[in-house]
């Protein structure tokens, strides 16, 4: 094979040139779409797909058929619930760099975790404002480029909901993912 039909096959697979039949399918396939800021993730989507209406990619939001997360290179993705599964497998056992930044800043990494799990057992969605009041006068630190919210994530304890302009709410609970995954409108 060389290299102009390798280069064919990875723009039709990657949806660039035949495109995807749903957002699902899309997110699913790819294993994720980077959208450290959705908007860009949002139009990656209306490349890959025929037709996508703001309202439809919405209403997988507010569904939680689309979830946001810390993924690949522990930057934000969107993706399936199923995905969120396997990427906590694949990470939640690594040592990443904010546990390293949790232990250089004296924090408690896994006493922060059970805090912010028993905040999620209150409340379906938790804004960011609540969990930063949490982490106290550290917080802008423990949160930078979603430090501690990364660390959830991987986890498998919290996800981001989509939203724009920008993510406003987390979904932090204990259980099965699953569970958490439930239909529901933010409080």
């Amino acid at each position: 094979m060389d290299l102009v039909s390798i280069k064919n096959i990875r723009i039709a697979n990657s949806g660039l040139g035949n495109a995807f039949g749903s957002v699902n399918e899309c997110v699913e396939a790819l294993i994720g779409i980077q959208a450290q800021y959705q908007q860009f993730g949002e139009i990656s989507l209306f490349h890959r797909l025929g037709e996508l209406d703001k309202d439809i990619l919405k209403g997988k939001y507010d569904d939680n058929e689309i979830i946001k997360l810390w993924g690949q290179r522990t930057t934000v993705h969107l993706y399936i619930p199923e995905d969120w599964k396997n990427l906590s497998a694949i990470y939640a056992p690594r040592r990443t760099w904010v546990r390293k930044h949790c232990e250089e800043l004296g924090v408690d990494l896994d006493l922060l975790l059970e805090q912010m799990d028993s905040l999620g057992k209150s409340k379906r969605f938790v804004p960011k404002e609540e969990l930063a009041d949490l982490m106290g006068d550290q917080a802008k630190k423990l949160m930078t480029w979603g430090g501690v919210l990364i660390e959830a994530s991987l986890r498998g304890q919290i996800y981001a909901v989509p939203e724009s302009p920008k993510t406003r709410f987390m979904r932090i609970g204990s259980g099965s993912m699953t569970r958490r995954l439930q239909h529901g409108k933010r409080v």
